[in-house]
């Protein structure tokens, strides 16, 4: 499987749990032979899980982590935190620091993602005599 196409854990159970759910909804339907008020209901349930299968897979879609392969989604993530200059200026450096922390809460997936991106850690610099940043890095 390419990088770019693996899905967060959190979506992929509840995919997979909407996904049972319409399973045993179609059996359920297949088995009733004639048309009566449960098999109404039997459809409008299986209706409904078609739509929330929906809104999942296009949840999905809408990451940039999840849709992107990985050399897009850290080139462009690069370029906004050096705000498209191409080099660092000791206040854009910090400003690069202060971003890419923040980025760090996006999702419990987005940590993942970027904490693993050695790329963009390449760029940080740390002065260990600066307690604004030791401060920064251990909150």
């Amino acid at each position: 499987m390419f990088r770019y196409l693996q899905i967060p854990a959190n979506h992929r159970t509840k995919y997979d749990a909407v996904e049972s759910e319409r399973c045993n909804l179609l059996e359920a339907i297949q088995k009733l032979s004639h048309p009566n008020d449960e098999l109404n209901s039997l459809k409008m349930r299986y209706n409904h899980t078609i739509n929330r299968q929906w809104e999942l897979k296009s949840a999905m879609l809408n990451d940039p982590l999840v849709v992107l392969p990985c050399e897009i989604w850290e080139e462009i993530i690069i370029d906004v935190l050096e705000g498209g200059r191409g080099s660092e200026t000791e206040s854009n450096g910090s400003r690069y620091v202060d971003e890419l922390l923040y980025l760090l809460n996006v999702s419990k997936w987005w940590c993942a993602r970027l904490l693993e991106t050695p790329r963009l850690w390449a760029k940080v610099v740390i002065d260990h005599k600066s307690e604004d940043e030791l401060a920064k890095i251990t909150a």
